[in-house]
C-alpha cells in the first residue's frame, strides 16, 4: 500500500487519512479526483494504530496527514492569492445558505490540492 503513495523528492511520503466516518464519501471522492490514496481511520483506535506504525523501526519516513483536521491536508489547501473566484463563490453561497448572515453555520472556501 505505501508503495502507491507518490513521492516528492527530499520529503517523506504523506499518508492521507481521516477519522470522521460521516464524511468518508467526500474524502474518497476528492482522493479519486486527485488520484491519491486516502485511508479511512474512523473506527476506534485506528488513528492510534497508524501513529504507532509510523514510529516502528524499519518503516520508511512517513508523514501522517489528517485531511479532516483543517489546514493544508494534501487534499484541501488554504486559499492563495489569485483564488478570488473561489472566495466570491463562498461569499455568494453564504448569502444563499444564511440569508442575513446569522447562524452558527460557516461557509469556508478552500481549493483542492494539487491543482
Amino acid at each position: 500500500m505505501l508503495e502507491t503513495i507518490t513521492e516528492v523528492e527530499g520529503k517523506p511520503k504523506q499518508l492521507l487519512c481521516f477519522t470522521t466516518s460521516a464524511s468518508a464519501n467526500q474524502y474518497f471522492d476528492m482522493a479519486i479526483a486527485k488520484k491519491v490514496m486516502v485511508v479511512d481511520a474512523s473506527y476506534p483506535y485506528e488513528d492510534k494504530l497508524i501513529a504507532a506504525y509510523v514510529k516502528l523501526e524499519g518503516v520508511p519516513p512517513l508523514n501522517v496527514v489528517y485531511v479532516d483536521r483543517g489546514g493544508s491536508s494534501g487534499l484541501i489547501r488554504v486559499l492563495q492569492p489569485g483564488d478570488d473566484s473561489v472566495r466570491r463563490l463562498a461569499d455568494a453561497m453564504s448569502q444563499v445558505i444564511l440569508p442575513g448572515g446569522t447562524s452558527d453555520l460557516k461557509v469556508d472556501a478552500k481549493t483542492l490540492f494539487p491543482a
